[in-house]
């Protein structure tokens, strides 16, 4: 998978906006096929080989597809989210923007958190920043990064990430 990755990150260099496909060969003989897509602002990446398919999508507009029992923030402007799936499982990252504080935004992401059934294992507070860091033990994992503007509005990353089979 790490390879990839790095495939997927070379052929999104070589799209220049417009769709582009191919066929590649790793050093190690492994042959694929690969889709990018930059159209329209947002962005799409598909690569297939033996071993599974690798898919990104990135953008303002790109539905967010959030794990059962994690919602957006109400009343946020989302700012970008990415979404990608793999043969391990999925992943999804998300940046809004709300007037809303950051403990009111804390306040309602951790009620989902422990309902999905992760623990909290990392808390990490510094200048009106909290970093939140947690796993189920069965491959899901939550990143949550909420910081106050200088702007008046508060920043809010929310990077979930979900094992195949759950």
């Amino acid at each position: 998978m790490k390879k990839l990755v790095l495939l997927v990150s070379c052929a999104a260099l070589a799209a220049c906006g417009s769709e582009q496909s191919g066929t590649f060969q790793t050093e190690d003989g492994e042959t694929g096929t690969y889709t990018v897509d930059q159209s329209d602002g947002e962005g799409s990446i598909s690569v297939k080989t033996d071993d599974g398919e690798f898919t990104m999508q990135s953008g303002a507009d790109v539905d967010a597809e959030l794990p059962e029992g994690f919602s957006l923030y109400p009343g946020a402007t989302v700012l970008s989210n990415s979404k990608i799936s793999h043969s391990e499982g999925s992943n999804v990252s998300v940046m809004m923007s709300t007037d809303a504080t950051a403990e009111e935004v804390l306040a309602f992401y951790r009620p989902q958190i422990y309902a999905a059934g992760i623990e909290v294992k990392t808390e990490f507070k510094n200048q009106g920043s909290t970093m939140i860091g947690g796993d189920d033990g069965a491959g899901n994992t939550i990143v949550l990064n909420v910081s106050p503007g200088n702007d008046g509005m508060t920043a809010v990353n929310l990077a979930l990430s979900k094992a195949n089979g759950e």
